[in-house]
């Protein structure tokens, strides 16, 4: 997915999104019965939740988010009944894309930072990591394998002793700079015509 679709919300997402309900379907049918996990990571978080929203027919045994940029209001109390167990949000403290992707475009959250707090149906697990940083061997074989294999959940230490982020961070969480980068460019167009 290149910058602009990720950026722009109108019309530049849903064939991204299209492609991800299109190999969850092929999934299904090319194992029929079988039940479907997913490991959903940045712009994945993004799209299942969309898909989850959307097709009210989809259930999932497992759901993993890592680098998840859904925003916090999503209402996961109208999917969760879908879902066999919790959703699992392992968010890393040290990962600043998601905090980007929430102020600088629209409809996306930081929840890959700082996780869906309190009151929400979704697990958030803390690591030190960033946000690419999950995609490794001694992370898969000590979170996500005992999960799918038997629902083991395992405890993060990390979470409990993470430093705060940066102001700055928390800053950039709470404004629109998305406004004013679009205000931007709609002048400097202005200015060339």
């Amino acid at each position: 997915m290149d910058i602009i679709r990720f950026w722009i919300p109108i019309g530049t997402r849903s064939a991204a999104i299209n492609d991800v309900r299109h190999e969850i379907q092929n999934a299904k049918f090319a194992n029929d019965g079988a039940a479907i996990s997913v490991v959903a990571h940045s712009f994945g978080s993004y799209a299942i939740s969309r898909i989850l929203a959307d097709q009210t027919d989809l259930k999932l045994k497992r759901l993993v988010l890592c680098g998840c940029i859904i925003p916090r209001s999503f209402p996961w109390e109208t999917v969760t009944h879908r879902v066999e167990t919790d959703v699992i949000n392992d968010y890393g403290t040290r990962d600043v894309l998601p905090v980007l992707a929430k102020s600088l475009s629209w409809g996306y959250g930081d929840t890959g930072r700082h996780g869906f707090g309190r009151g929400a149906s979704v697990i958030d697990r803390g690591h030190d990591y960033g946000h690419s940083d999950f995609f490794n061997e001694e992370f898969v074989r000590k979170y996500w394998k005992p999960w799918f294999a038997n629902s083991s959940y395992v405890e993060s230490a990390w979470a409990e002793k993470a430093p705060a982020s940066p102001w700055w961070l928390s800053l950039l969480s709470v404004l629109p700079l998305q406004n004013c980068f679009l205000v931007s460019v709609l002048f400097a167009i202005w200015l060339l015509l």
